[in-house]
């Protein structure tokens, strides 16, 4: 088995050199990105623990609340019917559109804000 060597010219060699270093800088700040996400999703991950504790603190206070306030006895009624129906229209109107339909309705609206008649 021989090895063959091929003679490469300046400009083809800086060409070749140019990407390799392209390469290393787009790796590099890919590696950067990566670390700064870590971090980020690290910190959200303790504000989501902090924020959790909050809420557990709030709750407990407002069961307090509501054990040292009074009861009332008038509650208002809140008409259930109009809501019911309403979100029976609008899963009809959804079952008739269809997935084709909502397709369309989707491109409708891209156009409308596209040509700015939003």
């Amino acid at each position: 088995m021989t090895s063959e060597y091929v003679r490469v010219s300046a400009s083809e060699k800086a060409f070749g050199h140019t990407g390799l270093l392209n390469g290393q800088l787009e790796l590099l700040d890919i590696m950067k990105k990566v670390r700064n996400y870590r971090t980020v999703r690290n910190e959200e991950l303790m504000l989501k623990i902090v924020l959790k504790a909050k809420i557990g603190e709030l709750l407990e206070a407002i069961e307090k609340l509501e054990k040292t306030l009074p009861e009332s006895y008038f509650k208002a009624e809140v008409p259930k019917a109009k809501k019911e129906r309403m979100s029976a229209e609008n899963r009809k109107e959804l079952e008739e559109l269809g997935l084709q339909g909502e397709i369309d309705e989707i491109r409708r609206k891209l156009d409308r804000l596209q040509s700015g008649r939003w």
